[in-house]
């Protein structure tokens, strides 16, 4: 099975496409070879010229990682902003909102007073994949073929 990254109402459409798209050539997709990151990255100066506009005042990390860690553990909001953006709406790792899930109102927060939408809009948690099966009910473990 091949899922083409297209994490919105689009990927139904591009991925009949890319089914046509197959069949017409006779042949299956290549593995390996699509990437979720085919929005546009940004500059230094237009990252710095977003944050002034928006307010805030830039400052540069020595251990982005660590610093966002710490923030996210004293309750604060993340919001994490690297390389080219995903394609569509949803964010996969290079922009995404980070806080702590242990917070019972933080989607609530993150709803109404960030993302300003519908109170019953899911967040994907993210964990270590050692450390997983610490905060879900995983079962049985895949193996990749």
């Amino acid at each position: 099975m091949f899922i083409p990254s297209a994490p919105h109402d689009a990927g139904t459409a591009i991925g009949a496409a890319f089914v046509v798209h197959c069949a017409k050539q006779k042949s299956l997709p290549e593995r390996g070879n699509s990437s979720p990151y085919l929005g546009p990255a940004f500059d230094r100066r237009e990252i710095l010229a977003a944050v002034k506009s928006a307010g805030f005042t830039p400052r540069r990390s020595k251990a982005p990682a660590r610093d966002a860690a710490d923030m996210i553990a004293d309750g604060k909001i993340v919001a994490w902003f690297q390389g080219r953006m995903e394609f569509g709406p949803r964010a996969l790792g290079n922009r995404s909102l980070l806080a702590d899930p242990r917070r019972p109102d933080m989607r609530d927060i993150l709803n109404r007073r960030v993302k300003h939408r519908e109170d019953f809009r899911p967040f994907a948690p993210s964990v270590m994949a050692e450390r997983a099966d610490e905060w879900f009910e995983i079962g049985a473990h895949s193996t990749r073929s």
